[in-house]
């Protein structure tokens, strides 16, 4: 029977913590972590990965006294209303990007620390957002850049976690409504092939800016992405990262133009959108995806790169944390459900498709598929057992001779070895 166990999600969620703590590092007024956990001074997009890591899923104030001290110094200040309030990489010259400024809004803002004083100032950088929105809605690295399907994605839950009453905030999420592809799926910019990876970060988006679950795009999107999810692998081959030129003209008409790469461990990114989904063909797929996530985790507390490179990255870490922080905090009760107490500590939720279905029924219905399924494993060997009973009561009474009941027994014993030799091996 397909399972979940929380303890085995903590023990995964301690390994990681374990790993940041060692990788931390002290910087300027504060500190924080680079991408690239060992090499390199930190940044601010992974730093709010390491805080919120930190703040949310280990429930710990450790270094996030360093960590907004380290985004506050590094967020940027100017007379240029398209560079006050953002955050900009470590290779991105100096300009802000929305590549950073929307995640570092969207972790602020979902660890609820905002309004502390030593906190940054979300409210520029919410500004800064809203500000670099393109004219059609959705967002690049910056204004005037193209949009992008992930950028967009990431600005709508910035804003949505912020909470921000924007009308930047509905603009975005027409945008992603707008490019949703044909078969319900979304790309990593319009026109291209939809994908795993970008189509679940898209109907987290929608779901946190407030779209209804029974919206014909939202489970339109969910049916592609129940068809094309594999739950048994960690990284969606279509979409291991994206990498594009970006380039910014400044006011004295020189160019800076640079290499923007987002990684994209895909499973992970499936699962919390899977953790939002109500619908009832998700449960299976979503408790196989968590139990690959479960399995996949290094000793080390990371888990395998998008590239195969052998550094510890901290986008091998978040985006899993943050999957299993959605899978234990999710709601497993909707509306229309019925919940049957079936002994202290023992919950029966029923979906709609079976709540008139009696509770023991459903019960004796899941010892019946195990009995079933264990027939259908060890047929030959309970032959070979019901044939040795017989055959040993009939030689007692003297029915059959024992020589009679040891060739007998050489056809059930064949059929065992038969039947393991067929086994699949694991």
């Amino acid at each position: 029977m397909d399972s979940i166990d929380t303890a085995e999600i903590e023990a995964c969620v301690d390994r990681s913590i374990r790993l940041l703590r060692r990788t931390f590092r002290k910087h300027g007024p504060g500190g924080g972590w680079y991408h690239d956990l060992e090499n390199g001074p930190p940044g601010p997009s992974a730093t709010a990965a390491g805080l919120a890591s930190m703040l949310i899923v280990a429930r710990s104030n450790e270094h996030v006294a360093d960590a907004f001290a380290f985004l506050k110094a590094r967020q940027c200040r100017s007379g240029d209303r398209l560079i006050d309030g953002g955050w900009a990489v470590n290779t991105s010259n100096g300009i802000p990007v929305s590549e950073c400024t929307a995640l570092v809004v969207w972790l602020i803002a979902r660890c609820g620390t905002h309004l502390t004083p030593s906190a940054p100032d979300l409210r520029r950088a919410v500004q800064w957002l809203a500000r670099n929105q393109n004219p059609d809605g959705g967002w690049g690295s910056f204004s005037g850049q193209p949009s992008r399907t992930w950028l967009t994605a990431l600005s709508v839950r910035a804003l949505s976690a912020a909470r921000a009453a924007d009308p930047s905030l509905r603009r975005g999420v027409q945008w992603l409504r707008e490019h949703c592809g044909d078969a319900g799926g979304w790309a990593e910019v319009p026109g291209a092939p939809p994908t795993v990876t970008h189509t679940a970060l898209v109907l987290t988006a929608l779901y946190e800016a407030g779209t209804p679950a029974q919206d014909p795009r939202l489970c339109d999107g969910y049916a592609w992405l129940l068809q094309h999810l594999d739950p048994g692998r960690l990284h969606d081959d279509e979409a291991r990262y994206e990498v594009y030129n970006v380039t910014r003209t400044s006011a004295d008409g020189s160019a800076s133009t640079w290499v923007s790469a987002v990684w994209h461990p895909g499973l992970p990114y499936a699962v919390s959108a899977l953790t939002r989904h109500a619908g009832e063909p998700a449960a299976p797929v979503l408790f196989t995806a968590v139990n690959t996530l479960l399995r996949g985790q290094r000793a080390d507390g990371r888990w395998p790169g998008v590239d195969g490179a052998a550094r510890l990255s901290m986008w091998d870490l978040w985006p899993y944390l943050d999957a299993l922080h959605d899978v234990e905090t999710m709601r497993l009760a909707h509306r229309g459900d019925r919940l049957v107490l079936l002994r202290p500590g023992a919950v029966l939720v029923q979906r709609p498709s079976v709540r008139s279905v009696a509770p023991a029924r459903v019960l004796t219905g899941g010892r019946r598929t195990r009995w079933g399924s264990l027939l259908r494993r060890h047929w030959a060997t309970g032959i070979l057992a019901v044939s040795v009973v017989v055959g040993a009561v009939a030689a007692l009474l003297g029915v059959i001779a024992p020589r009679e009941l040891v060739l007998g027994l050489l056809l059930p014993v064949i059929l065992v070895f038969v039947q393991r030799a067929m086994r699949p091996s694991r």
